[in-house]
């Protein structure tokens, strides 16, 4: 991997590579649509060591017009596209395991009195 700077295009910085794909429909409007769609089937080794990810597309839904087989009449319909190809955390045993992870956050509120109104650390559970 190359030196990555704030010009470097997120398609090269990105955890799970993907392409795109124009998805393309004359009798719909809009008639062409941009998905993407994962390249890999997990994030390289290189960039997140021994964790257990998976590369998944993140779908949108997006309102779009049909026009019927004669272009006479439409009708709006919900289509749903592949928006960007995401690591997420891999599921075993088609269940995935309770794990608890710990967040850092740095309040940025004052304390009174040496009390913070905020803990340190936030435990989060999935």
């Amino acid at each position: 991997m190359s030196v990555i700077s704030a010009e470097t295009p997120l398609r090269e910085r990105a955890l799970c590579k993907f392409e795109y794909i124009l998805n393309y429909n004359p009798k719909r409007i809009p008639a062409a649509l941009t998905e993407v769609k994962c390249s890999c089937p997990r994030p390289s080794t290189k960039l997140v060591g021994k964790r257990i990810f998976e590369c998944e597309p993140l779908r949108y839904q997006v309102r779009v017009l049909l026009f019927d087989d004669q272009c006479n009449t439409y009708s709006e319909q919900v289509e749903t596209i592949a928006l960007a190809c995401i690591p997420v955390v891999q599921v075993r045993d088609g269940s995935l395991r309770r794990t608890n992870l710990y967040i850092v956050s740095r309040p940025s509120l004052p304390s009174r009195g040496g009390i913070s109104y905020f803990s340190d650390y936030q435990k989060t559970s999935f």
